[in-house]
Protein backbone atom coordinates (compact mmCIF):
# COMPACT_ATOMS: atom_id res chain seq x y z
CA UNK A 1 0.00 0.00 0.00
CA UNK A 2 1.64 3.13 -1.17
CA UNK A 3 -0.76 5.04 1.45
CA UNK A 4 0.65 6.53 4.73
CA UNK A 5 -1.79 4.80 7.00
CA UNK A 6 -0.52 6.37 10.48
CA UNK A 7 -3.14 8.31 12.26
CA UNK A 8 -1.35 11.44 12.19
CA UNK A 9 -1.12 11.28 8.32
CA UNK A 10 -4.36 9.63 7.25
CA UNK A 11 -7.32 11.21 10.15
CA UNK A 12 -10.91 10.74 10.48
CA UNK A 13 -12.81 10.56 7.30
CA UNK A 14 -10.23 10.08 5.19
CA UNK A 15 -10.50 8.33 1.71
CA UNK A 16 -7.76 7.10 -0.65
CA UNK A 17 -7.14 4.56 -3.31
CA UNK A 18 -4.73 2.22 -3.67
CA UNK A 19 -3.19 -1.06 -4.33
CA UNK A 20 -2.84 -3.28 -1.57
CA UNK A 21 -2.39 -7.19 -1.42
CA UNK A 22 -1.97 -6.59 -5.49
CA UNK A 23 -5.62 -5.42 -5.83
CA UNK A 24 -6.63 -2.16 -6.00
CA UNK A 25 -8.41 -1.05 -3.11
CA UNK A 26 -10.83 2.06 -1.77
CA UNK A 27 -9.02 2.66 2.24
CA UNK A 28 -11.78 4.90 4.28
CA UNK A 29 -11.04 5.67 8.11
CA UNK A 30 -14.02 5.85 9.85
CA UNK A 31 -12.58 5.82 13.29
CA UNK A 32 -11.73 8.60 15.75
CA UNK A 33 -8.68 10.24 15.84
CA UNK A 34 -7.50 7.66 18.87
CA UNK A 35 -8.24 4.82 17.64
CA UNK A 36 -8.31 4.40 13.65
CA UNK A 37 -10.80 1.93 12.54
CA UNK A 38 -10.34 1.03 8.56
CA UNK A 39 -12.97 0.05 5.86
CA UNK A 40 -11.44 -1.16 3.06
CA UNK A 41 -13.31 -1.68 -0.41
CA UNK A 42 -12.64 -4.00 -3.25
CA UNK A 43 -14.01 -6.21 -5.76
CA UNK A 44 -16.02 -9.03 -4.07
CA UNK A 45 -14.56 -11.45 -6.64
CA UNK A 46 -10.86 -11.39 -4.38
CA UNK A 47 -12.36 -12.11 -1.28
CA UNK A 48 -10.77 -15.06 -0.65
CA UNK A 49 -7.58 -13.98 -1.28
CA UNK A 50 -7.91 -10.91 0.39
CA UNK A 51 -9.09 -11.92 3.44
CA UNK A 52 -6.21 -14.55 3.30
CA UNK A 53 -3.62 -11.84 2.68
CA UNK A 54 -5.23 -9.37 5.27
CA UNK A 55 -5.10 -11.82 8.02
CA UNK A 56 -1.43 -12.64 7.50
CA UNK A 57 -0.49 -9.05 7.70
CA UNK A 58 -2.32 -8.55 10.28
CA UNK A 59 -1.38 -11.51 12.44
CA UNK A 60 2.40 -10.30 11.83
CA UNK A 61 1.73 -6.84 12.66
CA UNK A 62 -0.92 -7.42 15.80
CA UNK A 63 -3.73 -6.16 14.02
CA UNK A 64 -7.09 -7.17 14.84
CA UNK A 65 -10.12 -7.99 12.83
CA UNK A 66 -13.48 -6.13 14.21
Amino acid sequence: CGVDLRPQAFGPGSVAQTSAARINVIVINVGAQTEPCLQILFDRASLAYFKDAMLDAMAEFGGRCL
